[in-house]
């Protein structure tokens, strides 16, 4: 006859059915956690196991008399308080991580406002200070239409109008050593040296030069750069069609072709860049000097004795203030007062190149500040080269790498660049800004050194 489950229990001491009793819970984990994944069979099986484990139990206490029945209580009330005590204090010290953690969040929230406040305070100083200034009579946006909440709408600009002349091509392209010294006083930027002949003899010489001088507060050492022209060239190009009032996603779209576009915005690497770029077009002081001088003086002469040509302004004179723009109320509006002497200077000397907006629109490429400086310089190479009839129409790797500071740069953030610089040749062609290009190779190492384009 087949022996019951209690009969077997019978012939089990203590020490077994305290084993029984654990490998009964084992089970029974086992069958639920069958269950939670979904096993609906499992919970007969649990149901099992719990009857089974209660016959174990009842067993377990017929052996135990009423001193052991007591201890086992009372080491259980104890472990239950202890457990009860470890979880009050975990409640305790997660109560004051939170305290603590509310008290961080309303400092901070606390200096975010008063942040927020000096900002609102420092705009509305400069608002201030625009209200009396009196802008060029072709300045038609005047600070006043953004402060008396005006609908000010600004149609971009579809032209690209960009310096070419020897002071900005000297001047966005100094090492940083050499920038360093400029604003220190120790060495100022010599534009050219020209000499001028009356009946073949040498009369008198055209010596160029300028400085550059942070302005009271502003401690930035960084060199300007193509990246800095190319935003400098975007305020020109605008302030051209009449437009003085400025956002960065406004100087975005255009850095990238896309003027007018409202649904693009940069960034945050592409809004820093912008926003660090215009800090240091409009917080530095420039003075460009001009002097005609007779040479037979071997030396400088009082300005009665020579003709001096001086400006003293910053590359961009601007300011920041807060109104509406296209409808939209907004902060860090930027103010364009005067048109920037680099501009006024090169258009002088006619050496001023324009091309379309949309020739820097090209598809599937990465904008990135670095990408918007190099699209830039190489328009502003084949303008030139399409400009100067005898120029050889070739652009080289490493004269771009050298402008946009690419040289130490590593092997693949080159090869990123070439491919730049060929999808832009292709979009050129495909818009007919130039009939055809080749990538050029160096015979020895066969690596692509050069483009070489007709037009």
């Amino acid at each position: 006859m087949e022996q019951t489950f209690e009969e077997y229990l019978e012939g089990l001491d203590i020490i077994q059915l305290r084993a029984a009793h654990d490998e009964l819970q084992v089970r029974r984990d086992n069958a639920v956690a069958r269950y939670q994944a979904g096993d609906k069979l499992a919970l007969s099986d649990v149901q099992k196991i719990l009857h089974l484990s209660r016959q174990v139990n009842a067993k377990i206490y017929e052996y135990l008399n009423a001193d052991e029945i007591k201890a086992a209580e009372e080491r259980q009330a104890k472990e239950q308080a202890e457990r009860e005590k470890a979880l009050k204090a975990e409640q305790e010290r997660q109560a004051k991580i939170k305290a603590e953690r509310e008290l961080k969040r309303q400092a901070e929230e606390q200096e975010k406002l008063e942040k927020k406040v000096r900002a609102k305070e420092k705009i509305s100083d400069d608002t201030a200070r625009l209200k009396n200034h009196k802008p060029k009579t072709n300045f038609e946006c005047t600070i006043d239409d953004v402060i008396n909440a005006l609908k000010v709408q600004i149609v971009p600009s579809t032209e690209c109008i960009e310096m070419n002349d020897k002071l900005s091509k000297n001047l966005f392209s100094l090492s940083k050593d050499t920038f360093k010294k400029l604003l220190s006083g120790k060495k100022r930027g010599i534009v050219e040296k020209k000499a001028r002949t009356h009946k073949g003899k040498h009369k008198d010489a055209i010596v160029s030069w300028y400085t550059v001088k942070n302005a009271e507060g502003y401690d930035d050492e960084t060199p300007f750069d193509e990246f800095d022209r190319a935003v400098l060239g975007i305020f020109i190009s605008e302030a051209a069609v009449g437009n003085t009032c400025f956002t960065v996603n406004i100087i975005f779209r255009a850095l990238i072709g896309k003027p007018g576009e409202v649904g693009i915005v940069p960034f945050k690497n592409q809004r820093d860049a912008i926003v660090n770029s215009i800090q240091r077009l409009r917080n530095r002081d420039t003075d460009f000097i001009q002097v005609f001088k007779n040479l037979e003086e071997m030396k400088y002469l009082n300005e009665g004795d020579n003709k001096i040509t001086s400006y003293k302004t910053k590359l961009l004179p601007a300011d920041i203030a807060e109104g509406i723009i296209n409808g939209q109320a907004m902060d860090g509006i930027i103010v364009l007062n005067e048109n920037s002497p680099l501009f006024d200077i090169a258009n002088l000397k006619s050496q001023i190149i324009r091309y379309p907006h949309a020739l820097l629109d090209v598809p599937n490429l990465n904008n990135t500040p670095r990408i918007i400086a190099l699209k830039k310089y190489v328009m502003r190479r084949i303008c030139e080269i399409k400009l100067h009839k005898q120029m050889i129409p070739t652009i080289t790797f490493a004269d771009v790498f050298e402008k946009c500071r690419m040289e130490d740069s590593l092997r693949s953030v080159k090869q990123d660049a070439r491919n730049a610089i060929k999808k832009l040749f292709e979009h050129l062609k495909e818009n007919n800004f130039i009939t055809d290009f080749e990538l050029v190779r160096n015979p020895q190492t066969q690596k692509f050194v050069s483009v070489k384009f007709t037009y």
